[in-house]
């Protein structure tokens, strides 16, 4: 994580400035954590297994370590952005270790196939469940919880975030591939967000960091040449339904051309199909 962080944007350790980075190992505890309060990662037994386990819990050090005293509190929409920040800076930890691509998983380290024991999937949310229901995908399912309840949903709703993340680096058209999606996400992080920062604030954000990297929002198509309006009253055509021959005939109201209050009957030497039709602008056929 400490080598991820130095290649990919020039930062020397978790707080930028070559800080000692403390583990603790073999804890028997069954979880992986960052100790915001002693500046320690530390690990359950067996929970040194994944390295995107690693990635994460640091990057709650990097984030920890962003201003004056860390940003992104860690409680309702700000804390779920804390958590997605560690959660995506965990999946780029491993894809940068694999050389290829991550899993977009949160899974059990000593088991991480097992999809029963699987905590997040990335790429859709919706396909795992926690004891509220589905994980969210997208803004209209996400959970408002109270503060003693995940601290306000950080962990659930996080899902939100990571899978707008997936979507802009790899699955959407257009994506923009892992290391422009990291590089914008880490300006992001490091530059824009606050301690209150909601998720709107990471949209502008983004936006803001798209820029700074000079991926810029396309032209937009010159519209049309308008179409000269005519001067002329309303023409009309018209199919009329004929029961006695069960069959359609058109018909026409055209000013110009003096057809009465009820149009006239437009011979065509067979039955129309019931399509589109239309009248040239000046009304002459």
């Amino acid at each position: 994580t400490y080598d991820y962080y130095r290649e990919r944007f020039n930062r020397n350790s978790l707080d930028g400035q070559g800080g000692t980075i403390r583990a603790i190992v073999n804890l028997n505890v069954m979880n992986a954590f960052w100790s915001g309060s002693t500046k320690t990662m530390v690990f359950g037994n067996g929970f040194t297994r994944e390295i995107d386990i690693s990635g994460h819990e640091l990057t709650h050090g990097v984030t920890n370590s962003v201003g004056n005293g860390g940003i992104l509190d860690y409680e309702f929409q700000q804390g779920a952005l804390n958590e997605s920040m560690s959660d995506i800076f965990g999946e780029m930890v491993e894809a940068w270790w694999k050389q290829g691509s991550p899993d977009w998983l949160k899974a059990d380290p000593f088991d991480p196939t097992d999809r029963s024991k699987l905590l997040q999937d990335y790429t859709n949310p919706n396909s795992v469940s926690s004891g509220l229901g589905p994980n969210p995908a997208k803004m209209s399912e996400f959970y408002q919880l109270p503060i003693n309840q995940d601290q306000g949903g950080v962990h659930i709703n996080s899902n939100i975030t990571n899978h707008c993340y997936y979507r802009l680096a790899v699955a959407m058209d257009g994506a923009i591939g892992l290391r422009d999606a990291e590089q914008i996400w880490y300006r992001a992080l490091t530059t824009y967000l606050q301690k209150q920062s909601q998720f709107i604030d990471m949209r502008l954000a983004a936006k803001a960091a798209f820029d700074f990297v000079e991926i810029f929002d396309a032209p937009t198509s010159p519209p049309p040449a308008p179409v000269p309006s005519v001067n002329a009253p309303d023409s009309t055509l018209f199919f009329r339904w004929e029961p006695f021959s069960q069959a359609f005939f058109m018909g026409r109201r055209e000013a110009n051309l003096n057809d009465g209050i009820n149009g006239v009957f437009l011979g065509t030497g067979d039955f129309p199909d019931f399509k589109r039709i239309s009248v040239s602008g000046d009304g002459s056929f």
